[in-house]
């Protein structure tokens, strides 16, 4: 027995960090190797021959003390993986690991359902493609690495072997097991300290310590950045992925488990009802048939005959009863998309053969739905009107990334409608705002000045319109129309990329680059494109860059079970709160926390492939950060 304890390597990896299942290596540790290649690309020998410092020493980790040190504010996560690798000359089995309760001062006690444990699931991916969107072409060698986590509490996942055989990694040496610590409103400021276990059969169980050091400030519930989650429709919470049908009970819990497990993370599921509108569609077939309420009527009789079900399905993300039950108890949706669309509520062949009709109705259904949200008092959730038409699907225009002049107009055409029925954006009776989605930034000028109330723009084609003077560009729009913006896209020239085969540094950037680049929200275009027929051994288009999340069905979960890249995108933020909160001490300028950020993290004017944020480098300056806030907390 203590042969087998004294042969078990036990170390731990931050929450910056991918573990090789085979050769135990830190993905981070072989990055800006590759040749020929964007250099946010592996070097091979993060499956090859065991190298790298950090399973010795890291900003959390000392393996010769074999502890671990973390720091964290009242209402925020902290996270850490144990890595167990197995001896050479045997397996092992009924690998288990628990977490004690940490002791801190004056008796208090931090632990119990405010720690998760989760096993590391491993997917196998090409290093190449023909088309990144089409599986089939994908080709060259294969390499594993980390992404699903898998909770404890799963049925049969309290313990797990290694090589692990549900897991299907070909010679498997390592596991990985990730932590969740949250540090609950109201916890006193101090040091706290408890241990680590990991079990397994017929081996001595091996203890490491574990400190966490709690701050005396905490994080605010309400956010201060949008980070939106998108996604079209609401099958992904009925069949084919889970065994529930549109419209029931459970495909509705099972909906909301989704909904909780983006908001725990600090993002907003937003999910877009609509279909593509032509000419030949109903009203009924541009729309999901639960999505909206009934209509009855027509031209300027048409009105919504019942809101019940619909208030009943989606009333609870609006008040927050939805989350009484998560970390930020309470607190509503920051913001929902509304059904409106080229064909909804109106037929859109309307708009070309009876064009008053169209109108009437049109206009009847926004303003019933403007009294609706506003008789509700539905106040901290922003209603977008989103236009999502695409050409390549048979609409008329691309209202979504729209280019042209005629898609500009018909985008202030609705824009024109909506002011026309309920007001300008301090005229509504409700938080609707008018939201355009815009990717080659440098075709909009001054076509949407006065119409759209939020742009949310394309970062990596139009960097300028963020940073610079452009006429109708952010500074200019937010200085003389308030408007408010939004980026999207990746930014795979400056490290900004959710691919799974990129250093979990990267979806942390997302939240640092909401901060550097002032924007006020950040959508991913998709988040639950996962491989229909093998979501967990298969991998999703452009190495599953919008995946945050799988399907929990086969592991007997009535909801998601979270990547690690959606942890990223959740210490990102964390850390971009801490931001805030230094900037409010400094009085609402933002010098103090910039200094910090820019050390590390600069967008404007970067050359490509300038930007090398190290797993390190996430803790140096979230540490920085700390230390401001501790100081400027004294000089008050």
């Amino acid at each position: 027995m203590n042969e087998l304890a004294m042969a078990l390597v036990i170390w731990v990896a931050s929450d910056a960090n991918k573990v090789n299942p085979i050769s135990g290596n830190v993905l981070e540790e072989h990055y800006w190797q590759a040749t020929g290649r964007s250099p946010y690309n592996f070097a091979p020998s993060y499956q090859g021959e065991r190298s790298g410092k950090l399973r010795g020493k890291s900003a959390i980790w000392d393996a010769a003390r074999r502890q671990i040190s973390l720091r964290a504010a009242g209402n925020e996560f902290v996270s850490f993986q144990v890595i167990v690798e197995k001896p050479a000359d045997a397996g092992l089995k009924g690998i288990s690991v628990s977490v004690s309760d940490l002791a801190g001062p004056n008796g208090k006690k931090l632990g119990g359902g405010n720690v998760e444990v989760f096993v590391e699931h491993y997917m196998k991916l090409f290093t190449r493609a023909r088309d990144a969107w089409d599986l089939s072409t994908y080709y060259g060698d294969q390499y594993w690495f980390p992404d699903g986590l898998i909770p404890t509490t799963a049925k049969g996942w309290d313990k797990v072997d290694l090589p692990e055989p549900r897991l299907n990694v070909e010679g498997q040496k390592v596991q990985g097991f990730w932590i969740d610590v949250y540090v609950p409103h109201k916890t006193p400021a101090g040091l706290y300290k408890g241990k680590v276990t990991v079990s397994a059969r017929g081996a001595a169980d091996t203890e490491l310590d574990l400190q966490l050091e709690v701050l005396p400030w905490e994080l605010p519930d309400e956010t201060s950045f949008a980070m939106e989650l998108n996604t079209y429709h609401s099958a992904f919470a009925a069949r084919p992925s889970f065994r529930a049908e549109l419209g029931s009970r459970r495909h509705y819990a099972i909906e909301q488990a989704f909904y909780k497990m983006a908001h725990a993370h600090r993002c907003t599921l937003n999910v877009f009802p609509g279909w593509a509108s032509t000419r030949q569609k109903t009203v009924e077939q541009t729309v999901e048939k639960f999505m909206v309420p009934p209509l009855t009527g027509k031209g300027k009789d048409i009105r919504v005959a019942d809101w019940s079900a619909w208030d009943k399905r989606y009333e609870k993300y609006f008040t927050g009863e939805a989350f009484n039950d998560c970390p930020r108890k309470g607190v509503p949706l920051t913001h929902f998309y509304l059904p409106f669309s080229l064909g909804w509520p109106s037929r859109f062949s309307q708009y070309y053969g009876d064009r008053a009709t169209y109108e009437a109705e049109w206009t009847a259904i926004f303003k019933q739905f403007d009294e609706h949200i506003a008789r509700k008092g539905w106040k901290r959730t922003q209603f977008q009107f989103f236009l999502n038409g695409k050409k390549k699907f048979g609409e008329p225009w691309n209202t979504d990334e729209p280019k042209s002049k005629d898609e500009y107009d018909a985008l202030r055409y609705y824009g024109e409608l909506m002011i026309k029925t309920i007001g300008r954006r301090n005229e509504r009776k409700s938080n609707i705002r008018y939201r355009v989605d815009i990717g080659t930034y440098r075709t909009t000028k001054d076509q949407l000045d006065g119409i759209v109330d939020l742009r949310c723009v394309n970062y990596e084609v139009t960097p300028p319109a963020f940073w610079s003077d452009m006429p109708s560009g952010m500074k200019d729009t937010r200085r003389r129309l308030a408007d408010e913006w939004w980026h999207y896209a990746k930014d795979d020239a400056r490290m900004r990329h959710t691919r799974m085969d990129w250093s979990l540094v990267s979806p942390i950037l997302y939240g640092w680059s909401g901060w550097d680049l002032k924007t006020q929200g950040y959508c991913l275009w998709q988040c639950m494109d996962w491989n229909r027929e093998d979501p967990f051994n298969k991998p999703g288009a452009i190495w599953s860059y919008v995946v945050m999340w799988y399907p929990g069905e086969k592991f007997g979960i009535d909801g998601p079970v979270a990547s690690m890249r959606l942890k990223g995108f959740r210490r990102g933020l964390q850390d971009l709160e801490h931001l805030a909160i230094l900037t409010k001490l400094s009085g609402g300028q933002t010098r103090a926390a910039d200094a910090i950020m820019n050390k590390y993290y600069k967008l404007a004017n970067a050359p490509r492939y300038s930007v090398k944020v190290g797993p390190e480098d996430t803790y140096r300056m979230r540490y920085e950060v700390f230390d401001a806030i501790g100081s400027a907390r004294k000089s008050r």
